[in-house]
């Protein structure tokens, strides 16, 4: 079964590689675990303190390899945010 869309001005944060059913930032922000991804696969890096960050958790897993993610939303015009860390 598809998870539902999101409405609009609702974020969709995905930590991705994470198998968390959903985590909250410092900032009080709300992440699920790794979702809507075809292919690739889950890596984990050891915990450790990451520059810039209040939370280093977003940061500790990842998705490397050959992979895309088809997220259901409604149609509509989106700002997408990519994070970054080098671990």
């Amino acid at each position: 079964m598809a998870a539902p869309a999101a409405a609009a001005g609702d974020a969709v944060r995905i930590m991705a590689g994470s198998t968390v059913r959903s985590f909250t930032d410092a900032t009080g922000a709300v992440w699920t675990g790794d979702r809507f991804f075809t292919g690739g696969a889950p890596k984990t890096v050891p915990f450790r303190a990451i520059a810039r960050t209040k939370d280093p958790t977003v940061f500790l897993k990842y998705r490397e390899g050959d992979f895309q993610y088809d997220i259901p939303l409604k149609a509509g015009v989106y700002e997408l945010r990519l994070f970054f860390a080098d671990t």
